[in-house]
């Protein structure tokens, strides 16, 4: 299965039970983008809802392309 991350496809599979998760083949490549390239965040620097508040979202999104494919995507407050 692939994951599409910025553009990227990582390989990817759902996992746990009833599929309510996804494990991408490299978590340390899927948390670059999300901590470094998406959220900003410095080495060392903690998540808060506050910073979540400053960039507008609220949410992480997996949405099914097809029975292979997902997209990564982040909703806006709200949403």
């Amino acid at each position: 299965m692939a994951c599409q991350v910025k553009g990227i496809i990582s390989k990817s599979k759902v996992c746990q039970d009833n599929s309510k998760a996804l494990m991408s083949f490299s978590n340390r490549e899927l948390g670059q983008w999300i901590l470094r390239d998406v959220l900003n965040l410095k080495e060392n620097e903690l998540l808060t809802y506050n910073k979540l508040q400053i960039l507008g979202i609220d949410s992480v999104r997996i949405d099914k392309i097809d029975e292979q494919e997902f997209e990564i995507n982040f909703s806006k407050i709200g949403t």
